[in-house]
């Protein structure tokens, strides 16, 4: 699995997106779609599906089109819908070093803030950011209109096994003009990261280290700099480093794929996104973005599905764009057991882990996997050991990782296994705001039978209800 190249495709596609847009190119993309009238609750929303060229998950060229097509997304869902929101602000410098606001007296609840970090005393200057884009192929998106905050933020969420209130972190990037941030309320964007087993490498701290010293001389991590292109637009984002990494070191580990405990800590980071903004005097417009690519596509969804089902009162989506999503996992789970998946060894080996404290499955690894890798799901627990590390003591197939039995059950639908992991498909239901899916057709780690599933099931779901 090349992990870092799966990075890199990541956030050098954002930077082509932008660039396309200020050129004002067309897409080259084939496309399908259904558009409604109105956002109204009750219309039917937009849903559409992007296909990019055949490129692979892990090539640069993939990563490019999903993002940028998320992109116009947001941008286009923007410009027709509301005021421009990236105007030259004015206003408070924004607070450097540390303020730990104290835990309260009482339990602590979910999506308190516990307390925040200005990482970079000035932020992170455009120019910088123009050197990422250029050291990275992407220079052609340069200059970015504004300087970056990253904001460290520590909140209280749920662990993702016990249901424990635990102490979580993420980052809310903020984009700056002339020092200070925008004067005109900007929206709230979630970006989801994707597959990380690495405490660290997370985008609340931005050099892989908890403790610093920080500086924009010193190189910036993956997590950090996908949110860049989005917050350098006048994006605010918040990027959760999911519950079981960060600071979260109470959790056994991160809830991989688990669909009704992957959002849990991405909700109430945005709630604490948002006490944060009113502390330092940030001004939020009601519209709320999320985006994700990979596992980040999968958490997209789910969070997105559950905050609509679940938090409707307390959150609106203004609209969703997951990328190269797992949305139908049992799709993806079956084809990496039958070895089709590139990294397929890899992505089950982590669901596992993360499946049996959530599950209980078996009575221990031995039922899962042969004798020489049952210390493999140990591996993920705690998170200090990186993913490439992880992935090059794995063999090439499931046939010489896992039991026969184990293969037998993930293949077998009626298994309790394979209803399980169907338990977490993320494409069942009817969204209520404008969803873009993006896939590549050459994507062979999450193959494109993903988004298209998704796309005809959310629209079959919106038949169903007008007729």
């Amino acid at each position: 699995m090349d992990v870092s190249a799966e990075r890199i495709a990541t956030f050098r596609c954002v930077y082509r997106l932008k660039c396309l847009l200020a050129l004002g190119e067309a897409l080259s993309v084939d496309s399908l779609a259904i558009y409604g009238n109105t956002h109204a609750d009750h219309d039917v929303p937009e849903i559409s599906i992007i296909k990019g060229f055949d490129l692979n998950h892990t090539e640069h060229g993939i990563g490019k089109y999903f993002m940028r097509l998320q992109w116009q997304v947001f941008f286009d869902y923007v410009r027709n819908h509301s005021r421009s929101f990236w105007l030259q602000g004015r206003g408070m410098l924004l607070a450097l070093g540390l303020l730990m606001v104290p835990r309260p007296a009482m339990a602590a609840e979910r999506g308190d803030l516990a307390g925040y970090s200005n990482l970079f005393e000035n932020g992170i200057s455009s120019s910088v950011i123009d050197t990422y884009l250029t050291v990275y192929g992407m220079g052609e998106l340069t200059p970015v209109p504004y300087d970056v905050a990253v904001y460290r933020v520590s909140y209280w969420t749920l662990d993702a096994i016990s249901q424990d209130v635990v102490l979580a972190s993420g980052a809310l990037q903020i984009p700056l003009a002339n020092g200070v941030p925008l004067s005109s309320p900007g929206p709230l964007l979630m970006y989801a990261h994707g597959t990380e087993s690495y405490r660290w490498n997370v985008p609340s701290c931005p050099h892989n280290s908890p403790t610093g010293p920080y500086s924009q001389d010193l190189p910036l991590n993956s997590k950090t700099v996908e949110a860049l292109p989005f917050s350098s637009a006048g994006y605010c984002v918040f990027a959760p480093d999911y519950a079981g990494l960060g600071f979260d070191t109470n959790s056994l580990i991160t809830p991989y794929l688990i669909a009704d405990r992957e959002p849990i800590a991405v909700i109430d980071g945005l709630r604490a996104s948002r006490d944060l903004a009113a502390q330092i005097n940030l001004p939020l417009s009601d519209q709320i973005f999320l985006t994700g690519y990979s596992q980040g596509g999968h958490v997209c969804l789910a969070t997105h599905r559950m905050i609509e089902q679940e938090y409707a009162d307390e959150f609106r989506i203004t609209a969703a764009a997951p990328g190269s999503a797992p949305a139908n996992l049992s799709g993806s789970m079956t084809e990496a057991f039958k070895d089709h998946l590139q990294g397929g060894t890899a992505f089950a080996a982590f669901a596992m882990a993360a499946y049996q404290p959530r599950y209980h499955l078996w009575n221990d690894f031995n039922e899962v996997f042969l004798p020489a890798y049952t210390n493999i799901p140990y591996l993920f627990y705690g998170a200090t050991v990186p993913l490439a590390t992880i992935a090059v003591q794995l063999p090439a197939t499931a046939q010489t990782l896992f039991t026969t039995a184990v293969i037998q059950q993930a293949t077998n639908p009626a298994s309790l296994f394979a209803m399980t992991i169907a338990s977490n498909n993320v494409y069942q239901w009817r969204p209520y705001c404008p969803i873009e899916l993006f896939y590549a057709g050459g994507d062979v780690t999450v193959p494109p039978s993903n988004s298209l599933v998704a796309y005809a099931a959310m629209q079959a779901a919106w038949r169903r209800r007008l007729v």
